[in-house]
């Protein structure tokens, strides 16, 4: 059975080339970010945990509409990915990003208000 860590890890490298906004999957994207932008807009910026949040694209994408943002991801590269995209494109857009899963119920415990 292969290690997929490692295969997570080192598909970091090139996430967001192959499924990112200017992916050739990049409709894919779109779509999402579509349906999620009119969500928190309809909430009022809302805190958002993305669970499985990979290199963070998504939730990055949202920052100009949220009040914050969490990512969780299991798999060390996509997290090191967020952090790059988070400091360089938004600065503090995402609060925290978690990649040890028993860290999230601490998170979801000291959460109030909306979060999606």
């Amino acid at each position: 059975m292969p290690d997929v860590a490692k295969i997570f890890d080192r598909e970091s490298e090139n996430w967001d080339a192959d499924h990112g906004p200017d992916s050739p999957r990049a409709f894919e994207f779109q779509a999402r970010a579509a349906y999620l932008r009119a969500l928190c807009e309809t909430l009022g910026k809302p805190r958002v945990l993305d669970l499985g949040c990979g290199t963070g694209r998504q939730l990055l994408d949202l920052a100009d509409l949220i009040d914050g943002g969490v990512g969780l991801d299991l798999f060390e590269g996509m997290i090191a990915r967020a952090r790059e995209h988070a400091s360089t494109w938004f600065g503090l857009a995402m609060r925290q990003l978690i990649s040890k899963p028993m860290t999230l119920a601490l998170f979801v415990r000291r959460c109030s208000g909306n979060l999606i």
